[in-house]
């Protein structure tokens, strides 16, 4: 009931007010699209907090979810064209996140498999490996889902005004990039939310 409630809300056309001044139904408009832009970003908060839940994996997860969001006609209209191309984007992933995805199928998940990779040449090598594209993957992910959370609420895409780097774990992949936030301002860290 509630998200018919919302969906009406969304979507009621002017005509829907019945009486009232010209600022009141200026008001009733801007409530009406600040409404819309929080249920909106809630939208992906919840993919990521219920990706959380997974006992499988949160990437696979998240991306089950954005994808059958991306694939449902009745609530990709509540969408702009320019929140549904980036919705679709996000859904698609990209050449990086299907090799992190890829990768990650080499992480031992059973005993067999993790008693497998000890005693393989190699087999800690890439199960390090797979459980660290694994773990890239997912942060990516996530890191897509908040973006589109943020575009949502702003009703435009977040400027990003920091380095691509600044939010990279500090683990070994990262290496020699380690320093680069101690360098750079505070004020280059965030992103740029506001309008």
């Amino acid at each position: 009931m509630l998200d018919d409630f919302d969906d009406y809300l969304l979507t009621a056309p002017p005509s829907a007010i019945v009486g009232g001044n010209k600022s009141a139904i200026q008001a009733w408009e801007q409530a009406r699209q600040d409404y819309s832009r929080m249920k909106k970003g809630e939208i992906f908060d919840e993919i990521v907090r219920k990706s959380e839940l997974a006992t499988v994996g949160k990437e696979s997860a998240m991306a089950s979810a954005i994808s059958a969001l991306a694939r449902n006609d009745k609530r990709m209209r509540l969408f702009s064209p320019e929140e549904r191309t980036a919705i679709e984007s996000v859904a698609k992933g990209g050449k990086v996140q299907d090799a992190l995805r890829v990768l990650a199928k080499f992480t031992p998940m059973t005993p067999a498999a993790a008693i497998f990779t000890a005693v393989a040449p190699g087999g800690a090598a890439i199960a390090i490996g797979g459980m660290t594209a694994r773990e890239l993957a997912t942060y990516r992910r996530r890191q897509d889902m908040n973006r589109l959370a943020a575009q949502m609420r702003l009703g435009r895409a977040p400027e990003i005004v920091r380095s691509p780097f600044a939010d990279v774990p500090a683990t070994a992949s990262r290496g020699a990039l380690s320093s680069l936030n101690i360098l750079a301002p505070e004020s280059e860290s965030v992103n740029a939310l506001a309008p």
